[in-house]
């Protein structure tokens, strides 16, 4: 697996989503100045 650092319209999409699942997210921009990075996980070939 791979993780990539989601950003722009992407993450916000994603970010989302998200707070649809796990609604405690939902303020956690308005109490602090960073932003919460989220990773998409990929899977990864193996070569032989």
């Amino acid at each position: 697996m791979r993780a990539r650092l989601l950003s722009g319209a992407e993450r916000e999409t994603r970010w989302q989503a998200a707070v649809a699942w796990y609604p405690l997210w939902t303020g956690y921009d308005a109490i602090t100045q960073r932003e919460l990075r989220l990773f998409e996980l990929e899977p990864v070939t193996s070569r032989s």
